[in-house]
């Protein structure tokens, strides 16, 4: 087995995950037409390139819609929504919202305790030049909270994947992204949501390939995290993987078993074994280079069939005990 990469593990400082307002827009609308035109950032502090097709746009003046809208595509300086306008106006001021399970955090600080990586290596999995043959995904360990925008859960926390980088500096280690539920299912499965309070100091990891976890750490090495942050990815594994690996492996799970199986390889049977057919159904021994060739089989009223052999065929070599049958003999393999 060759060689494996252990998992990366650093630091984010000044994490601020937002969900509410991450973007001030202005732009025009036209009764009756599902679009925002002409849009454009509301002042030099707004980033226009922030918005994104799931996010939930909120009319703050001009009466544009008459309730939050869904952004279903976006194409230049025209956003299309899931709801047509209610009013005709220009320049009206809108702010966009995160989708359920999505945050944006502006400039945090990022530290590698091994000098090896540094913010020109983080690349988010839906970015365009993201190669998932050259870099792994990153996640951060987030602590939980009881609802969104509320009090932090102590000792729990959720993996969350960053899925677009949208500002670096090297010069400052800062780089600002959107983070996205990383776990399995969707985050209102788990009813928590990620605490976004500001000035939080995070964990931020690679995702192992096959499972998406993270390893856990010590946190005299990653300092300043939330006390029990450096076993979360044990926490998160442990039920997610680990244990539904174990289960599934176990014999009262896997036997008896119901369905269709293909075996390949070697296959040892110690004890009794009962076949059972229902009543127009055949046990078929076939051919793996011919599937359609049935070598031998039982019929549903208990006959046993073999295979005639056609003159093309050739004559099997004799073996001991052997049986055969051609079109118009039978022969037995005897001393």
């Amino acid at each position: 087995m060759a060689f494996e990469e252990q998992l990366f593990i650093g630091r984010l400082s000044s994490v601020a995950p937002t969900y509410d307002n991450i973007v001030a827009i202005n732009g025009d609308t036209v009764n009756g037409q599902p679009t925002i035109t002409n849009a454009s950032a509301f002042n030099a502090a707004q980033d226009i390139a922030l918005l994104r097709v799931g996010q939930t746009i909120n009319t703050v003046s001009g009466g544009g819609f008459s309730s939050n809208v869904i952004i279903t595509n976006i194409v230049g300086t025209t956003i299309t929504t899931n709801t047509n306008a209610v009013a005709s106006q220009t320049g009206g001021i809108f702010t966009a919202d995160t989708p359920a399970g999505v945050y944006f955090f502006n400039s945090a600080s990022f530290l590698d305790p091994q000098s090896n990586l540094t913010v020109n290596s983080i690349t988010g999995s839906n970015d365009a030049d993201y190669d998932p043959t050259l870099s792994p995904e990153y996640a951060i360990i987030g602590q939980a909270a009881s609802s969104l925008g509320g009090s932090q859960i102590n000792g729990k926390f959720h993996l969350y994947k960053i899925t677009d980088v949208t500002y670096r500096d090297i010069g400052t280690a800062k780089f600002s992204g959107f983070l996205a539920w990383g776990e399995q299912g969707v985050e209102a499965d788990s009813g928590d949501f990620l605490f976004s309070t500001a000035n939080q100091t995070l964990a931020i990891a690679s995702l192992s390939p096959s499972s998406s976890n993270v390893a856990i750490y010590d946190s005299a090495a990653i300092t300043s995290t939330p006390a029990g942050s450096s076993v979360a990815g044990y926490q998160i594994a442990l039920p997610g993987i680990i244990d539904q690996a174990l289960t599934s492996s176990s014999e009262v799970n896997v036997f008896p078993y119901t369905g269709s199986a293909q075996i390949t390889g070697s296959f040892g049977l110690t004890g009794s074994s009962d076949t059972l057919i229902n009543t127009n159904e055949k046990f078929i021994i076939s051919n793996a280079s011919v599937p359609t060739q049935s070598l031998f089989q039982v019929d549903n009223q208990g006959v046993a069939i073999f295979r005639s052999r056609e003159g093309s065929d050739g004559v099997p070599p004799v073996v001991l005990g052997g049986l055969y049958f051609s079109t118009s003999s039978a022969f037995i393999g005897i001393e």
